[in-house]
């Protein structure tokens, strides 16, 4: 890796970013992966955007399905991200381990968690190594106010206020 690459990703490690699971489904199948590049990008339509790596399989299988749905985790749901994280889990098995509700357009969201929303591809855009996903809202639904999860400087943290208690 480029030396100009390792400065970077240094660099933004100490941007902190929430986490969330992105789930879709196609021909019978549902697949979902953990990200950390979920953005809010306008309000009159409602549209968010989520960056997948192109060689992820959920990459490829969003360009088809047309549709995700989004959780966004709290503090507590660590295990979750990193089983929808983790490589050599298979698809069908990550689902099995947590507790998901199905949504009218087919897309899953967890049960549990501080929000989801559910969204239409609106459109995707090819830039370096990444697919950014434009997604406009269809549904969302805030389930909790715990504090969240967020990925900073290559770990999983909780957000705490000033004062150093948790929100």
């Amino acid at each position: 890796m480029s030396e100009l690459v390792e400065r970077y990703k240094e660099a933004m490690s100490h941007w902190p970013s929430g986490v969330a699971v992105v789930t879709t489904h196609l021909d019978g199948q549902d697949y979902g992966m953990t990200v950390s590049s979920l953005t809010s990008v306008s309000l009159h339509p409602s549209m968010i955007s989520v960056c997948i790596d192109k060689r992820t399989t959920m990459c490829s299988i969003l360009q088809q399905s047309r549709s995700f749905a989004a959780s966004m985790l709290d503090s507590t749901q660590r295990k979750v991200g990193q089983t929808f994280s983790d490589s050599t889990i298979r698809m069908p098995d990550r689902f099995k381990k947590h507790a998901f509700q199905n949504l009218h357009s087919g897309n899953r969201v967890l049960s549990d968690g501080l929000a989801w929303l559910d969204c239409n591809v609106h459109s995707f855009h090819d830039i370096g190594d990444h697919v950014i996903f434009v997604g406009e809202v269809l549904e969302a639904k805030t389930l909790s106010t715990q504090s969240p999860i967020v990925y900073y400087r290559r770990g999983w943290h909780r957000v705490a206020d000033i004062d150093g208690s948790p929100f």
